[in-house]
């Protein structure tokens, strides 16, 4: 440790010796002890809300805030986005009535709840944020929040995090330590939140990300001598192929091509090679002539497997139907097992992909190696508890 953490440290350690003896507070009921004081409270934070609302995507139209509190950042942000369409979440009711006072006019979904437990989604927003909310808990509990946060943003979406963080390894460990003390001393039950810092370090709050699938952390910067950097962790956007969409469809390459020349298939062409994100694949699945070719290609998938059309041995034909209300809900399974083929070696397989919308059934036809057909459905099974859960 360098001088001015020894120094900060030891300023710790005293202030959690004269504070030894207070008892903890439970969360919800912390910050409502204290509504009528806490927005002049929060006042010194006013730069950073309004950084937050800076530093968010132009394209930014649906927006999640977890423990929003009385919404001092969404001022900033409807300041700039007034048709901002936002869900925000908070453990108490006196603090969103103050944020329903404000901006009961706005597209606002409040939630009052715990966002450990309240569910956020798949693929639903643009962005999420958060401020000075989760150094309150541990290694192990954000974690599961990113990764819940990760599932929850769209393709290409980010996470903006402002929070307060440890200055050393040896200050993380310390706080944790009396953390855990102070609780079993108040004997509080395990899953009741109370108000007692426990921040990582910047190093391990980055890596925490990371590790709930934020393919880029940045660290924007801190606006004067503080704690509390601002932190911008992104979704990778899913980018497809030709031969990602062939193996998809079923479609040949110049059959694929063929739908671009007629307009039906839109995408970038980089030094040579045409890349396609989730809109550009989304537009074309939903083309009345794509839709007609897709289930004939299904069709003649299973008829050639039949008739034993270029089949080696041990091969096997799976059919694998799933009713799902919304046709998204099934594509948003079909991305997942196409990343999964793509990536997991299965070179052997061939995929088709057909969503009935009358009907309200997705169909997936896999043939191949009957080992890799086996596990690819088990890949497929998995997915679709883990939707219907």
């Amino acid at each position: 440790m360098d001088e001015k953490q020894q120094k900060e440290l030891l300023e710790l350690k005293n202030w959690l010796k004269e504070t030894k003896d207070i008892r903890l507070e439970e969360m919800g009921q912390f910050f409502s002890a204290r509504i009528d004081g806490y927005e002049e409270h929060m006042a010194l934070w006013k730069d950073y809300y309004a950084w937050i609302a800076q530093v968010l995507p132009d394209e930014t139209k649906k927006l999640l805030d977890i423990g929003c509190g009385t919404g001092l950042e969404l001022d900033a942000i409807f300041d700039r986005f007034p048709g901002m369409q936002v869900t925000a979440i908070d453990l108490s009711e006196d603090m969103l009535n103050r944020l329903r006072s404000k901006h009961g006019k706005k597209e606002l979904c409040i939630i009052c709840g715990d966002y450990f437990k309240e569910p956020f989604g798949e693929e639903c927003y643009d962005a999420a944020v958060s401020f000075e909310t989760l150094h309150h808990f541990t290694a192990d509990k954000k974690a599961e929040v990113f990764r819940k946060l990760y599932e929850s943003l769209k393709a290409g979406g980010c996470y903006i995090e402002c929070d307060y963080i440890a200055g050393s390894i040896e200050e993380e460990e310390l706080l944790l330590s009396e953390y855990i003390r102070r609780r079993k001393r108040d004997g509080i039950p395990e899953g009741t939140f109370v108000h007692f810092d426990i921040p990582l370090t910047l190093e391990h709050e980055v890596e925490a990300l990371k590790r709930a699938g934020f393919e880029e952390v940045e660290v924007l910067g801190y606006l004067g001598e503080n704690r509390t950097p601002m932190i911008r962790a992104w979704k990778e956007k899913k980018i497809f192929t030709i031969a990602d969409i062939s193996k998809m469809t079923g479609f040949t390459d110049r059959t694929i091509r063929n739908y671009m020349k007629r307009g039906l298939l839109k995408g970038s062409l980089v030094k040579g090679t045409w890349y396609f994100d989730n809109g550009n694949l989304e537009d074309f699945l939903e083309e009345r002539f794509v839709k007609q070719g897709l289930k004939g290609k299904a069709e003649s998938l299973v008829e050639h497997f039949l008739k034993g059309r270029k089949q080696a041995e041990d091969t096997l034909c799976s059919i694998y139907n799933m009713q799902f209300d919304r046709e998204e809900d099934g594509k948003k399974i079909c991305d997942r097992l196409l990343n999964k083929i793509n990536t997991g070696g299965y070179k052997e397989i061939q995929f088709s992909y057909h969503y009935d919308k009358k009907a309200g059934k997705a169909r997936i036809i896999l043939t191949g190696r009957a080992e890799e057909v086996a596990e690819v459905i088990e890949l497929l099974t998995a997915f679709r508890k883990q939707a219907l859960a």
